[in-house]
């Protein structure tokens, strides 16, 4: 929502409907989750915008090689690298392992302490038993669904297939139809309103590569759900997974 979705904006802002390329610097050995890449994708199902191709230069280099090709050319780097820390990012990061840790308490005792005051604090109010290790063991970091949280009621999905349409689902809101809901779908292709049913304030979403429509999307009322939203897949192969990344 926050990097992808203005990203593809711009994106359609200046090039439209042209094919771009973009260059990632992602590596295959930084995580499992990289490794599973390709050096380029194209695949729509495997890029995040549908219009751009991705191209990932260094993807097989090795930390050596980084490293060997930074300090033959003076490239600045990040300070943290010269404390021992292998990966820089945000210092309390569920994803940092156990060495970034142990160093955050060196160099930063009073903000660790602090961090690992407040989940244990957390793991107290979500009623785990052993709060302290708990988080020292790292167990918080697998918890999924904001448990605990207040705001956690707010985003589990509710849907009724609708009947009288086919791949249609009809979604519960916790507001009303609005614009930022439709800057939601910005991810899934060209957002085009002139195209709907006006006065049904229909809004429909084109493939960016073919400019076929794939999404309806239009406010719904529910017996039940204060607000509600249809939203129709067609034009795909599959629109039980379009309409699963729709729920996401």
């Amino acid at each position: 929502m926050f990097k992808t979705g203005p990203i593809t904006r711009v994106i359609n802002s200046l090039y439209r409907n042209q094919q771009i390329l973009t260059f990632y610097g992602i590596r295959k050995s930084e995580s499992v989750s990289r490794s599973k890449y390709n050096r380029v994708e194209d695949d729509a199902e495997s890029v995040k915008i549908q219009q751009q191709s991705v191209a990932s230069p260094i993807f097989f280099w090795k930390d050596m090689d980084i490293w060997l090709y930074l300090l033959a050319e003076g490239v600045d780097f990040n300070e943290a690298y010269r404390l021992g820390y292998d990966r820089v990012g945000c210092w309390c990061c569920p994803n940092n392992n156990q060495r970034a840790q142990f160093l955050s308490r060196i160099y930063m005792s009073e903000k660790s302490k602090k961090w690992r005051d407040f989940l244990i604090s957390f793991a107290k109010k979500i009623g785990k038993p052993d709060p302290e290790v708990y988080v020292d063991e790292g167990n918080w970091k697998a918890r999924q669904g904001g448990n605990g949280l207040e705001a956690a009621g707010d985003v589990k999905i509710k849907f009724l297939n609708c009947t009288s349409e086919e791949h249609a689902k009809i979604y519960r809101l916790v507001r009303p139809f609005d614009d930022e809901l439709i800057g939601m779908f910005v991810p899934f292709g060209r957002v085009a309103p002139e195209l709907g049913q006006k006065l049904l304030r229909e809004v429909l979403v084109l493939d960016s590569k073919t400019n076929v429509p794939i999404l309806s999307i239009q406010p719904f009322e529910h017996d039940g759900y204060e607000h509600s939203v249809k939203v129709r897949t067609m034009n795909v192969v599959n629109h039980d997974d379009l309409q699963r990344m729709v729920g996401y």
